[in-house]
C-alpha cells in the first residue's frame, strides 16, 4: 500500500503549482522564531533545579517548538497553490502536530545537558529530522482533493536527510562553539544561530518534501480554483494563533525566572540576616527617612533598647 505513493505511470498529467513568497517568508520567519523561544526555554530549564519546573519548562517549550514546526508546516501547503480546491481533515492535521512535539521535545531536553557526544548529537539528530519529516507527511496525508499525491522516492529520501543534518548541525551549535574556544561574551549568540539552523532545518525539510510530491491529475478531472484570500486569511489566523501560543510560553518562562530571583533574593537576606544576628557589635540600618528598618540583637547591650523596641523608631532616639 505504502508503494503506490512512490508509483507514477508513465503517461499522466501532473498538476504544477506555485508559490506566494510572502506566506514562504512567515512561514520560515515563524519556524526560526518558535526555535529561539524554545531554545531560551531550554536554557531556563538547564539551570532548574526543581524537576517539576524543569520538566514543565521542557513541556512548554517543546509545545512551542512543535506548534511552530506544524505552523510553518501549514503555513507552507497554504503559500503553494494548485489549480485546484484543497480542503484537509481535521483529526490528521490536529494529530500531525504530535510528532513535531515529540520531535521538539528530544531537542530541547538534549540542550538542557552540560555537555553532548557524538552519538548523542547524531541520534537527536535522526530523531529530531524523523519527527519532523513524519511530522510533514502526516500533514501532507490530510488534503483531500481531486488530484493524486505520489512522490518522488530520492527526493523524500533527501527530504528526511536534510531534516537530520540540519537538525544535527544546530544541536552542535549549541555545544560547539565553546568547544572550539568562543569566548564566553559571545555565547549569547549561540541560540540565535542554532535558531536560525533549526528553522532552516524546518523549512528545509517542508520545501524538499513538496519539491518531491507529484499531484497526478486523474482522468476527467473538473478543475475548481481555490481563492487566494482564503489561504491568506487562514495563513493569518494560524501565525496569530502560533505567536500567542508562543507568548504564553515566554510568560511561563518569565514567571518561573522571576520566581527563581525572589528565592535567591530572599535566600540572600536570610544569610545577611544571620550574620547580622550573630555579630558582637551593634549594628542598625535606617532608610532615606531616617527609620530604623533593622537592628541585631547586640544592641542592647549598647543602647539599652531592645532590637523590637527600636525598629519602626526614628534614628534619632539614638542620635538626637
Amino acid at each position: 500500500m505504502i508503494q503506490e505513493y512512490f508509483t507514477i505511470g508513465q503517461e499522466v498529467t501532473l498538476l504544477d503549482g506555485s508559490y506566494d513568497f510572502g506566506l514562504v517568508a512567515l512561514s520560515l520567519t515563524i519556524a526560526i522564531f518558535a526555535s529561539f523561544m524554545a531554545f531560551n526555554v531550554a536554557t531556563q530549564a538547564a539551570v532548574s533545579t526543581n524537576k517539576f519546573r524543569k520538566y514543565t519548562l521542557l513541556s512548554a517549550g517543546s509545545i512551542a517548538m512543535g506548534g511552530g514546526i506544524w505552523a510553518m508546516h501549514f503555513l507552507g501547503m497554504l503559500a503553494f497553490e494548485l489549480c485546484t480546491a484543497v480542503s484537509y481533515d481535521v483529526g490528521i492535521t490536529l494529530a500531525s502536530a504530535l510528532p513535531g512535539i515529540a520531535a521538539a521535545w528530544v531537542a530541547l531536553y538534549l540542550m538542557t545537558k552540560p555537555t553532548i557526544s557524538f552519538t548523542e548529537i547524531l541520534t537527536g539528530g535522526v530523531l529530531v529530522g524523523s519527527g519532523i519529516g513524519t511530522m510533514h507527511y502526516s500533514g501532507m496525508a490530510a488534503m483531500e482533493m481531486s488530484p493524486l499525491l505520489r512522490y518522488s522516492p530520492s527526493l523524500f529520501i533527501l527530504s528526511i536527510v536534510v531534516a537530520v543534518c540540519l537538525a544535527m548541525l544546530a544541536l552542535w551549535i549549541k555545544f560547539g562553539l565553546s568547544a572550539v574556544g568562543i569566548k564566553k561574551s559571545s555565547l549569547g549568540r549561540d541560540a540565535l544561530i542554532a535558531s536560525i539552523v533549526m528553522g532552516l532545518a524546518i523549512a528545509g525539510m517542508h520545501y524538499t518534501g513538496m519539491l518531491a510530491a507529484r499531484f497526478v491529475m486523474p482522468p476527467g478531472m473538473e478543475f475548481t480554483s481555490q481563492p487566494s484570500e482564503i489561504s491568506i486569511y487562514l495563513a493569518l489566523s494560524i501565525a496569530m494563533v502560533t505567536v500567542t501560543l508562543i507568548a504564553l510560553v515566554l510568560g511561563i518562562t518569565l514567571l518561573f525566572k522571576y520566581k527563581d530571583v525572589s528565592s535567591r533574593a530572599i535566600e540572600s537576606e536570610r544569610i545577611q540576616r544571620a550574620i547580622t544576628d550573630i555579630a558582637v557589635d551593634a549594628i542598625i540600618t535606617v532608610d532615606s527617612t531616617g527609620i530604623i528598618k533593622t537592628a541585631n540583637p547586640a544592641v542592647t547591650a549598647v543602647t539599652g533598647y531592645s532590637p523590637e523596641e527600636l525598629i519602626g523608631q526614628q534614628g534619632k532616639i539614638l542620635a538626637p
